[in-house]
């Protein structure tokens, strides 16, 4: 028989549990409900994946459980290895005003798949602002104690997405390789085809302001005066004839509206209106990072003849050369007000200061007689430089005989020819080359390292020899390490590849100058698409006669320099 003194201690401890359960069921919970799916999700289109079924699937949870729905959010089409969604934001915001004390999803995906900021939300901010966390799939409840497989789930996560990102890139790197559109919008004068989405077609209307604009630079107006002349005209720019076309709000500034003298110059740029596609110029840092990096151009999917053109390649060309005539400076210009033949191209070997043109009548007869001269000295005198002076006319007939005799050449032994320049082109990187592959090798095996150290931090914590938050803290630290790692070795990869470049085929810069193998003169157009620099020498005088020395250094390649000791 019980004694007073236990009947009255098991009493205490039943009144005590009871008060204990009362409290704990007391808690009201309102619940938001997270809803997301993205492309990153392979069967987005089936129907257990839809906005619609999660949300089904949340409300009926909510309801069996009691729980008060206060939000539903919603991120359709939004990536989960980034949080800078605007529902998922709205939420946090809603959390922090003490609005919400649950979450649920679907399963723990759909919160993230960037395990790292996942698990700060479910072991940090969550518990900090006494949230309760569901993922009823892969059932995670932050209010039980048995959670501990949710940090793998989210490595799992994170792993899905990468791979999902790896096989996207692959595959639209192969579409663009066919001359297949792959952007999101078309350039202006052009829309996607009704029977193909990856196919341009003409944009009549759009593609006659491209034709004017071109027909306009051509004739010399300067894309200012261009703008300024569509404007006056209330011709809709390209961002608002989209959103207009499109039927969509345009999102942005009423400047957006206006033509501007950039708008222009990207316009004349464009390869895509001779018909060309040239896609990936561009490529992400990472699968979890929005930042953008340029591609060498030798990296670029280009492909012609993928659509019908808008421009001829005449007019084309003559923009481009007009572009490139521009840039930098404006140069100066002949007595009959054309550019100057070497306009922008000389150097002083001395200061390395641009060679301007200098004309001035001769004293017996009409003529004009023009020589460049050095513009450092020109502007500051003999204490700065000395004047480099070289007549127009001597200058022009020992670049053409250097032009004639290397066509010649090209053309005696093409292959020779070929590999001279590349022979010359491999020796002078290699040493940069072999830098950027042993900094790469060395980032490598710290990758390996480190793909080393998660795989035994797992091991270690599966048998119970590593504590989960020391684990946690490990994966993160390495984590982190790795990501940073991804990037140097991404950049130094596209690093290498610029300097590899500089050593590939060179036929179709070869075959240009084989082509002036004949001209019995020079034009600006031959100078600016053969030579990047001249550099002149101040002369000296040699049994009475002027004597320089002219270094010519070819664009395309560095091997083709010539240097001469040239009698004047």
């Amino acid at each position: 028989m019980l004694s007073a003194e236990t009947l009255n201690m098991d009493y205490n401890s039943a009144l005590l549990s009871a008060m204990l359960q009362s409290r704990k069921t007391a808690i009201v919970y309102k619940a938001a409900l997270y809803l997301r799916l993205s492309r990153d999700d392979n069967n987005g289109s089936a129907e257990s994946m839809s906005i619609q079924s999660q949300r089904d699937m949340l409300l009926s949870y909510a309801k069996d459980n009691g729980y008060e729905v206060v939000g539903i959010y919603s991120d359709d089409g939004f990536t989960g290895t980034n949080y800078d969604r605007p529902d998922f934001k709205r939420m946090i915001n809603d959390i922090r005003l003490g609005k919400i004390n649950m979450v649920i999803t679907k399963d723990l995906s759909r919160l993230g798949r960037n395990y790292v900021m996942t698990g700060q939300y479910t072991e940090n901010f969550f518990p900090d602002h006494n949230v309760r966390f569901i993922a009823i799939n892969d059932n995670v409840d932050t209010s039980n104690e048995d959670n501990d497989i949710a940090p793998f789930k989210n490595i799992l996560n994170e792993m899905y997405a990468k791979d999902i990102s790896k096989k996207v890139r692959s595959m639209r790197k192969v579409a663009a390789k066919q001359g297949k559109f792959m952007g999101s919008i078309t350039s202006y004068g052009y829309k996607r085809s009704a029977i193909n989405k990856h196919k341009l077609e003409i944009d009549e209307y759009a593609a006659k302001i491209v034709r004017r604009i071109f027909e306009l630079f051509k004739n010399r107006e300067s894309a200012r005066q261009i703008a300024d002349k569509l404007n006056r005209e209330n011709v809709l720019s390209p961002q608002h004839y989209y959103y207009e076309t499109s039927g969509r709000e345009n999102p942005f500034s009423k400047n957006s509206k206006t033509w501007s003298s950039a708008t222009v110059i990207s316009i004349l740029k464009k390869e895509v209106y001779i018909g060309q596609m040239v896609q990936g110029k561009v490529t992400g840092k990472s699968f979890k990072s929005k930042k953008r990096l340029e591609l060498p151009p030798d990296m670029w999917a280009i492909v012609e003849n993928t659509h019908e053109a808008i421009i001829d390649i005449d007019t084309w060309n003559a923009v481009q050369f007009l572009l490139v005539s521009n840039r930098n400076s404006k140069p100066r210009k002949t007595e009959d007000g054309e550019v100057s033949l070497f306009a922008n191209v000389l150097k002083c070997s001395d200061c390395n200061a641009r060679l301007t043109l200098t004309t001035k009548k001769i004293k017996s007869g009409n003529g004009i007689s023009s020589f460049y001269r050095c513009s450092r000295q020109l502007q500051h005198g003999e204490a700065a430089c000395t004047p480099h002076r070289i007549r127009l006319e001597t200058l022009a007939s020992v670049v053409l005989a250097d032009i004639q005799n290397n066509a010649k050449l090209a053309n005696e032994d093409k292959e020779a020819f070929a590999e001279r320049l590349h022979n010359v082109s491999v020796s002078e990187n290699t040493a940069e080359i072999e830098q950027y592959r042993k900094r790469e090798a060395q980032i490598q095996k710290r990758l390996t390292e480190i793909d080393g150290l998660m795989q035994k931090t797992f091991e270690k914590n599966c048998a119970g020899l590593l504590p989960d938050s020391v684990m946690a803290n490990l994966m993160s630290s390495y984590e982190k390490e790795k990501s940073k790692l991804e990037d140097d070795i991404a950049a130094l990869r596209i690093e290498k590849l610029k300097a590899e470049s500089q050593t590939a085929d060179l036929s179709k810069e070869l075959a240009k100058l084989r082509s002036y193998a004949d001209i019995n003169e020079l034009n600006r157009a031959i100078v600016t698409s053969l030579i990047k620099s001249i550099h002149i020498s101040e002369p000296t005088m040699v049994n009475g006669e002027k004597q320089y020395a002219i270094e010519i250094r070819y664009k395309f390649q560095n091997a083709l320099e010539t240097k001469k000791e040239t009698p004047l």
